[in-house]
């Protein structure tokens, strides 16, 4: 079976990503540094942010 990539993720699915807790996540959009999207009152990540989010983290450029 293959793994798909989904285009938007919840909090606890980007808390499981980058092995941190739900927390932590929510901390770093209160902050500025991760950027949400509201879907019917429901907060999501789009992939590609949180592509973005991880190449800052680590220093490497795209």
């Amino acid at each position: 079976m293959q793994a798909t990539k989904k285009n938007m993720l919840n909090l606890d699915e980007v808390a499981e990503i980058l092995c941190v807790s739900r927390r932590t996540v929510e901390r770093s959009i209160a902050d500025g540094r991760l950027k949400k999207t509201k879907i019917r009152n429901c907060a999501r990540i789009m992939r590609q942010e949180l592509d973005r989010y991880i190449n800052n983290s680590t220093g490497r450029d795209q």
